[in-house]
C-alpha cells in the first residue's frame, strides 16, 4: 500500500509509514485502506464525493444494507429467478445460478433461496457480498 500513497496521493511519506506501521501508533489495515480509498477520492473527485463514498460503503458493507444505486430488471410474471438473473447479466449462466443456490448464495429480500425453479418475485436479489439486482415483476 506504501506504493499507492505513494502515487496516487498527497499525504507525506512520514504521515504513510505512521499509518502503515503494525506499532501502536500504526492503524490496521482496514482502516489503512479505508484512508487511502479517502485520499484518492478526495484528490480526484473532491470531499464531498470522498464523504459520499464512505458512508455509502459504510452503508453497504459494514452495515449491511442495499446500495442506493441498484439496477433494475423487470421480469414477465411466471419467470423463473434463474432466467432473470442471467438476462440481467448478473450471472453467466443457468448453471452458474443454479449452482449458487444450492450453495445457498442467493438471497431473494433477505431469504436464502432454496429452489432451483423458483419463479420470480417482486424485491431485492443478492448474490454473495456484492452484487445486487432490483427485481420488478410485471
Amino acid at each position: 500500500m506504501e506504493t499507492y500513497f505513494e502515487c496516487c496521493t498527497d499525504v507525506p511519506m512520514d504521515e504513510v509509514r505512521v499509518i502503515l506501521s503494525s506499532s501502536k501508533d500504526g492503524i490496521g489495515p482496514r482502516d489503512a485502506k479505508a484512508r487511502l480509498a479517502r485520499a484518492i477520492v478526495t484528490l480526484y473527485h473532491g470531499a464531498k464525493a470522498a464523504d459520499a463514498a464512505e458512508k455509502e460503503f459504510t452503508n453497504v458493507f459494514s452495515e449491511g444494507n442495499v446500495p442506493k444505486n441498484v439496477p433494475e430488471c423487470r421480469a414477465k410474471k411466471g419467470t423463473l429467478l434463474i432466467d432473470a438473473l442471467v438476462a440481467a447479466g448478473l450471472v453467466s449462466s443457468k448453471s452458474e445460478a443454479r449452482r449458487l443456490i444450492t450453495q445457498k448464495g442467493i438471497e431473494l429480500n433477505n431469504k436464502v433461496i432454496q429452489k432451483v425453479d423458483l419463479e420470480v418475485a417482486d424485491g431485492i436479489v443478492q448474490i454473495g457480498k456484492r452484487r445486487f439486482l432490483r427485481l420488478t415483476v410485471r
